[in-house]
């Protein structure tokens, strides 16, 4: 089956959602992420990514997810990993063992610093390093977006 980056907009919430969890808790095991969620890091990822304001209306936690599979979609290290997943739901496979302490933000940061890194400076003030790969910033940038309407609605944690 030929894959193609429409099938991530045609999943459902909750299946997106779903496979976006499952590849979180997966990097989160393997490797050295920032789990913690703070205000300061996603308007830190904001200002180097020039993004200026949130979207008008708040995002979905469903359109999140898919902004950020097709981040990572783009990825030649995850490519596979999310093809698979995508694929497996279209034949109404189902995904075991998610577990429900990831929250959807925390997913999504998952991804943003698969592209991104955040560093904690000695005044307590967040930076961000952004990895520039032309593909992935054009669709970077709205996922930053999106987590900064989160930030204003309260939904993240600390600053």
């Amino acid at each position: 089956m030929e894959f193609f980056p429409e099938q991530i907009l045609s999943l459902s919430d909750e299946m997106a959602i779903e496979i976006l969890k499952s590849f979180a808790k997966a990097q989160l095991r393997r490797h050295q992420f920032q789990p913690e969620i703070h205000r300061s890091m996603i308007e830190a990822a904001a200002i180097a990514l020039g993004v200026k304001e949130p979207p008008l209306s708040m995002p979905g936690e469903g359109d999140v997810a898919r902004q950020a599979l097709q981040l990572l979609v783009q990825d030649s290290k995850f490519k596979d990993a999310i093809i698979s997943m995508v694929e497996a739901n279209s034949k109404g496979e189902k995904f075991l063992g998610v577990a429900e302490t990831i929250t959807l933000v925390t997913a999504a940061l998952v991804v943003l610093q698969s592209h991104v890194q955040f560093e904690r400076g000695k005044d307590g003030r967040w930076t961000v390093k952004v990895e520039k790969k032309p593909t992935s910033n054009e669709l970077l940038k709205p996922l930053v977006q999106k987590l900064l309407a989160l930030v204003g609605s309260g939904t993240l944690g600390p600053p």
